[in-house]
Formats: structure tokens, C-alpha cells, sequence
């Protein structure tokens, strides 16, 4: 077989197996965060600078550490939630109640980007619906993986997300041009039948102009 083909299905047998994780963490949650509170302390513990007991190997080689290591080391507890490549090929973002895959990042003017997408159906109201697809073209540096929910999230400052939306789903064709979600003023443009982008409003005029569009990979 060819190489890029067995990697390809090598990544595929991998993101299955993540996918079953996913599905057991969610269903013995606190079996996961018992094993986690075992070696790190949490994130609420460290930043009021308590003398969190860790366990087992941990602890020790933290002590036997010298002082800036030990401050480096524990340092590394606080968790980011910036999520890593890894965390967007495994999980879905919400965005206006509906799910969207990760697509690929894109750089526009040294900015990295992700682009996510999903496809769904035009309007019932069409005699003949056609599949539209939706693309959320957002900094990368602004998409958290948020644990509680196992989703990905948008938060403008890189750690809190913003307030997300509630209700129902709305068919694309009921939405605002102009709206606010999770903390960010979006705007919504059809670049061509069956196909939807949704940009924040201020970065709209540069990734949606021609080289923007080239670049994010957007028809």
C-alpha cells in the first residue's frame, strides 16, 4: 500500500478510538476527573496559591526539582484552553445551536484561522431544497475546548466563552445578517447559492476580500 494511504487510515482508526473515549468519559465522568485530580491539582487551587498534595511520581520529582523548575512545573497545571490542533480534528464547535466539523487552518495576513463547516438543507419551503454549506471562519486563537460541555467554544480573549446562544436552531435562510454570538458580532454572506460564510463583523472586509477569500480557501 501506499504511505499516505495507510496514514490516512491509521488517522482514521485513531479518531475512532478518541471518539469511544470521548463516549466513555462522558458516560463515567467522574472516573476520568478522579484520575486527574490524582496528578494535577485544579486550576482554581493553584491560582488562589494554596500548597495543593499531589500524588504519587509527580509530587516527588516536583520536590527534588530546583526552584525555577519547580515554578515552571507548576506553572504548566494551569491549564490552557486554547484548544491544540489535536482537540480541533476530534471535536465538533457550537456555533448559533448547531454543530460544525473542523475543515482546516488558513493564515490571512500572518493571522491563523480556522474553518469549520457543515451542510444542511435549504429551506422545507423550497420545492426542490438543495444542501447548503455553512463555513465559520474564526482566529484560532479564539477557540477553547470547554471540558464540561466536550465542545468547542469561542471566547474572544482567548480563555472565557462568551454567552452562547439559547432556544432552538434556525434554518440559515431565517438568520440575521448581522448578529451576536458567544460574545462576537458576526456577519453572515452568501458567496454563492449553497454556500454560507460566517466572518466576525470586524475582520469581515479583509477575509472576505478577493486574497482573504483565496487564502481561507472560501468559493
Amino acid at each position: 500500500m501506499a504511505p499516505a494511504y495507510c496514514l490516512r487510515i491509521f488517522w482514521a482508526r485513531m479518531r475512532r478510538r478518541i471518539r469511544f473515549l470521548r463516549h466513555f468519559q462522558r458516560m463515567w465522568p467522574r472516573f476520568f476527573q478522579t484520575r486527574e485530580l490524582r496528578f494535577i491539582p485544579p486550576a482554581s487551587e493553584v491560582a488562589r496559591g494554596r500548597n495543593v498534595r499531589l500524588k504519587g511520581f509527580r509530587r516527588r520529582a516536583l520536590d527534588r526539582a530546583p526552584v525555577s523548575a519547580r515554578a515552571l512545573m507548576d506553572a504548566t497545571t494551569l491549564a490552557d484552553p486554547m484548544a491544540d490542533d489535536a482537540e480541533l480534528e476530534v471535536n465538533l464547535l457550537e456555533f448559533l445551536l448547531k454543530s460544525f466539523s473542523f475543515g482546516r487552518v488558513a493564515a490571512v495576513d500572518g493571522v491563523e484561522y480556522a474553518v469549520f463547516h457543515r451542510t444542511e438543507t435549504e429551506s422545507e419551503m423550497q420545492f426542490r431544497p438543495r444542501l447548503v454549506t455553512l463555513q465559520v471562519v474564526v482566529p484560532k486563537s479564539w477557540v477553547v475546548y470547554e471540558l464540561a460541555a466536550d465542545l468547542l467554544l469561542i471566547a474572544r480573549d482567548g480563555r472565557t466563552p462568551g454567552h452562547r446562544s439559547t432556544g432552538s436552531a434556525l434554518e440559515e435562510a431565517a438568520e440575521k445578517t448581522e448578529f451576536d454570538e458567544q460574545g462576537v458580532r458576526w456577519r453572515k454572506t452568501t458567496l454563492a447559492r449553497g454556500s454560507v460564510v460566517y466572518v466576525p463583523l470586524e475582520l469581515a472586509d479583509a477575509l472576505l476580500a478577493a486574497p482573504g477569500r483565496a487564502a481561507l480557501g472560501l468559493t
